[in-house]
């Protein structure tokens, strides 16, 4: 294969990466613009049925998880941990607070653990009594 044949070659291996790239990078920030904005919905549904909320905040957490962003991972599954509590659901309860809790520690975010410790303690105090 001669020098020209070997740099055309290369010069279609970098387009077609680079075209791999930029749809990835589309996709990703689609999949952010996805996560923040059902992010910021949880926050205001506070008339909208449990089960639609429910169903938000797991897809939250998919994105969130997907994206490794650990903080609306944190949040969603606290959030899933309050409507787990009041409904009275112990082991959906305990496991994703105890998870929130975990990754709250690793991000080092101590307003999230906190959050998370007064559930839990919450949750403690219900499944006691």
């Amino acid at each position: 294969m001669g020098f020209g044949c070997r740099v055309s070659l290369l010069l279609l291996l970098l387009l077609f990466r680079t075209e791999l790239f930029s749809q990835t990078g589309v996709n990703n920030s689609e999949k952010i613009s996805q996560l923040n904005q059902l992010y910021e919905k949880l926050s205001s549904q506070n008339y909208v049925p449990s089960e639609v909320r429910l169903q938000n905040a797991e897809t939250v957490i998919r994105l969130a998880r997907e994206l490794n962003n650990q903080f609306i991972l944190a949040k969603a599954l606290i959030f899933v941990g309050k409507i787990a509590n009041r409904e009275r659901n112990a082991e959906k309860t305990r496991k994703v607070l105890n998870e929130a809790l975990y990754i709250s520690k690793n991000i080092k975010n101590e307003y999230l653990e906190a959050e998370t410790e007064i559930l839990l303690c919450d949750y403690f105090r219900i499944t006691v009594n």
